[in-house]
C-alpha cells in the first residue's frame, strides 16, 4: 500500500508540477476522448492477457530448465517488459528526442519499482526468500545509477562506448546470478 501511495503522490506532483508550467490549449471533443478510453481498455486487456501467458510460461521454463523463479523473473519478464521501452528509447534516440528517452526510462523505473510491486504485494504478499539476489541486484543497480550521471556529465549525452559499458555492467550482473545460484 506504502509503495501504491508513493507512486500516486509522485504523479500527483508531476500533474502539478506540469499544470503549472504549461497552458492548456484545446479540449479534445467527447468523441475523442471516449474513443481513447475505449482504446485504452481495450489494450489493458491485452496486456492483461499477455502477461498471464508470460508468466505462466516462464514458470514451466523455470522447472524445465530447473532454475529458481527468481532468475526467471530478473531476466526473461524484465526483457519481455523492457522491449515496449527499449523500442520507444531507440527511436527516441534515432529523433535525437533524449526527454522522451530519459522520460520513458524513469517512468519504467518508478512504475515498476512502485506501482507493480505494491500492487502485486497487495494481491498476493511474497518474501524475498533469497536475500543474498536481491542484494547483488541492488549493488549493480547502485552502480549503474552512480555511472549513469558521471557519464552524462561529459557532454551530456550518453556515448556508444559508455552505453556498452553500462550494457556489460548488466552482462557482468547476468553471470553473476547464474554463479549464484
Amino acid at each position: 500500500l506504502a509503495l501504491v501511495l508513493i507512486y500516486l503522490l509522485y504523479n500527483l506532483s508531476l500533474v502539478r508540477e506540469r499544470k503549472t508550467r504549461m497552458k492548456k490549449l484545446h479540449k479534445p471533443s467527447k468523441k475523442k476522448t471516449s474513443w481513447l478510453f475505449g482504446e485504452l481498455f481495450f489494450w489493458l486487456a491485452i496486456l492483461v492477457g499477455s502477461a498471464q501467458v508470460i508468466v505462466r510460461a516462464s514458470g514451466q521454463l523455470a522447472q524445465v530448465i530447473q532454475i529458481p523463479l527468481l532468475l526467471v523473473g530478473f531476466f526473461l519478464l524484465a526483457l519481455g517488459t523492457t522491449l515496449p521501452e527499449m523500442v520507444v528509447g531507440l527511436r527516441a534516440a534515432e529523433r535525437r528526442a533524449s526527454g522522451i528517452l530519459f522520460g520513458n526510462a524513469l517512468g519504467s523505473v518508478v512504475v515498476n519499482s512502485t506501482l507493480v510491486l505494491g500492487v502485486v504485494a497487495m494481491i498476493s504478499p511474497f518474501k524475498a526468500e533469497r536475500m543474498n539476489h536481491l542484494i547483488v541486484s541492488g549493488l549493480f543497480l547502485l552502480l549503474a545509477f552512480l555511472l549513469l550521471p558521471y557519464f552524462l556529465r561529459s557532454k551530456k549525452k550518453l556515448e556508444r562506448h559508455e552505453g556498452f559499458f553500462l550494457g556489460l555492467i548488466y552482462l557482468g550482473f547476468f553471470l553473476f546470478e547464474f554463479w549464484l545460484k
